[in-house]
């Protein structure tokens, strides 16, 4: 039996939006409830998925909307007009995200870390291959911000402290992207994938149970089982994004049914192929100085 819920009127939740030319579109979801929304003309696809967050009673980063006759969900962003993606429909499933639930974090970090909302390549791009296109626009993840504070220790920069999500629950499977922002780096960072014998206090590079992104402070390189398996070498330019500074995009494709791992620096590849060992892995974050910073989101792809 299908259930049609009250009429959701964004123009309720903006009322400056209430003098703007209105679209009525059609919401359902796989298990036949609908309701009918209204959205401003100029409402874009992240507006439409919070109108849908207020129906459903879930977080915004959780629904992917779907218009009639098209196979992939809509892009996720927060610039996108959803009447120029659509494709003329109004009647839009809506279907929960592939995004991974981190989890509850362990680790000598753990209460730093706040669920955050940041902006990213679309995963699209790192499984079809494409690194190159025309004003890509950024894709809302969401996941966890993970900061440095005053951890007691010796003097800063000698200090790894981290933590590692969800070991709680079943690890990581399938194939799937992780996508990391860092918001701020002074020194060394490592941010990938730990086992349950990887250590948040250890030096990531010194680490056997993890692999991932490694800045060893100077030089930037892929890490895996306490071995540098890719030598970025020394970025001359310390201001720009190749020497992962302020808002640098960074990202992992982790295939564990192939047992493989590919990080990116953006969109581009950044060393080669890194063979996975068969275990149980969880993602992974580690900071070095008080106030860096770094967010994480994971998604199924």
């Amino acid at each position: 039996m299908t259930s049609v819920g009250d009429a959701v009127d964004a123009a309720a939740l903006d009322p400056k939006s209430a003098s703007e030319e209105r679209v009525s579109y059609h919401f359902t979801t796989v298990d036949g409830s609908e309701t009918d929304v209204s959205l401003s003309a100029e409402a874009t696809v992240y507006d439409a998925c919070a109108a849908a967050s207020a129906w459903r009673g879930l977080q915004v980063a959780r629904l992917r909307l779907v218009a009639h006759g098209q196979v992939e969900p809509l892009p996720f962003c927060r610039k996108t007009k959803l009447c120029d993606v659509a494709g003329g429909q109004t009647d839009l499933l809506v279907v929960i995200s592939r995004a991974y639930d981190l989890g509850e974090a362990t680790g000598p970090l753990a209460s730093s870390c706040t669920r955050c909302q940041f902006e990213h390549y679309p995963s699209s791009l790192y499984v079809s291959g494409q690194t190159r296109g025309d004003e890509i626009e950024m894709e809302v993840c969401e996941g966890q911000r993970v900061s440095f504070f005053d951890y007691p220790g010796p003097e800063p920069g000698q200090t790894p402290a981290g933590v590692i999500f969800g070991v709680s629950q079943p690890p990581l499977s399938g194939r799937m992207l992780m996508r990391v922002l860092v918001h701020q780096r002074r020194w060394a960072l490592g941010i990938g994938i730990g086992s349950a014998q990887a250590d948040q206090s250890q030096d990531p590079e010194n680490d056997p149970g993890f692999l991932g992104l490694y800045h060893g402070g100077s030089s930037t390189n892929v890490c895996a089982y306490a071995e540098r398996v890719h030598d970025g070498g020394w970025v001359r330019d310390r201001g720009s994004k190749k020497f992962w500074t302020e808002e640098t995009e960074l990202a992992i494709l982790f295939n564990f049914d192939e047992g493989t791992m590919q990080c990116f620096e953006g969109l581009e590849p950044f060393g080669k192929l890194v063979p996975i060992v068969s275990d149980s892995y969880w993602p992974t974050v580690v900071l070095f100085t008080p106030d860096d910073a770094a967010s994480i989101a994971v998604d199924f792809v």
